[in-house]
């Protein structure tokens, strides 16, 4: 589940970090092929830092899950 969640994560960070690098260089006049490929390059370099972190915080605030062994707490509930 650890590398799921990463991997989801930062595809959104990725984007999201791309989109706003795309509109700022738009907003400060600067539009040109090379705004697309310095956005894109800025969103894959955040993508995997941006989702570890996030995926970190959502498991330390998270009550079934334990940061010491990096898996979920198993629960003592049967069904039947």
């Amino acid at each position: 589940m650890n590398r799921n969640l990463t991997f989801f994560i930062g595809h959104m960070a990725g984007v999201s970090v791309a989109y706003i690098a795309t509109i700022a260089f738009f907003v400060f006049g600067w539009v040109s092929i090379w705004s697309f490929v310095t956005a894109a390059a800025l969103g894959l370099i955040a993508a995997w830092p941006l989702g570890k972190l996030i995926s970190r915080r959502i498991k330390k605030d998270d009550p079934t899950w334990s940061a010491r062994h990096d898996a979920p707490i198993p629960s003592n509930t049967t069904q039947s």
